[in-house]
């Protein structure tokens, strides 16, 4: 290992810790503690996080919000305060490429719609899909042959994009689709 790689490391390890304890002492006794809850508050606000940025207004969006969890029924519309929207359309039975087809039981697909009412662009290729069905993870196909090879575009403000997908499921009755991306809370689409 680098030893100036090694030394940083070991800096950020340490003066973590010390911010934090330095953000829960004070020399005025008449000050509150600073409690664990609300040094994560402040950490999230630092990285952008927020509840607030969900647009969760019952009276426009299609989910239901149940607590932080996003659950959409397939081909409803989750809809984020900064503009951005996902829709998942319901899984169907696909095939595969003539290589892939003694290596799949149950290959199914979904088509991703990725909608950008922000003011900038969005990358899609930082969107994040996991799929589960009858309590186990499905495995992502990917087979160019097929066009399941991923997304990697960006989207400009005011446009759509939309891709499919394949997965290998136990159970193509009981799928559910969770996506996300690095800035916001997943949202879930099932029946």
């Amino acid at each position: 290992m680098n030893t100036h790689m090694g030394r940083r490391a070991a800096a950020i390890a340490t003066t973590i810790p010390l911010l934090l304890l330095g953000a829960c002492s004070s020399d005025n006794d008449d000050a509150t503690p600073t409690t664990a809850a609300a040094a994560e508050t402040t950490v999230e606000e630092a990285l952008g996080y927020d509840d607030d940025t969900i647009d969760t207004d019952d009276d426009t969006d299609d989910y239901s919000d149940t607590g932080n969890t996003l659950i959409a029924s397939w081909g409803e519309t989750i809809d984020y305060e900064d503009g951005v929207s996902f829709s998942v359309t319901k899984p169907v039975p696909t095939t595969v490429s003539e290589y892939y087809q003694d290596e799949y039981t149950n290959p199914v697909e979904i088509t991703i719609t990725v909608t950008n009412n922000s003011n900038e662009a969005y990358d899609a290729g930082l969107t994040i899909i996991d799929v589960t069905s009858a309590g186990s993870s499905a495995e992502a196909i990917f087979d160019t042959e097929a066009g399941y090879d991923g997304q990697y575009s960006s989207i400009l403000p005011g446009k759509s994009l939309s891709w499919k997908a394949a997965y290998d499921v136990a159970a193509p009755d009981d799928v559910t689709v969770e996506v996300t991306d690095f800035f916001r809370e997943s949202a879930y689409f099932t029946d």
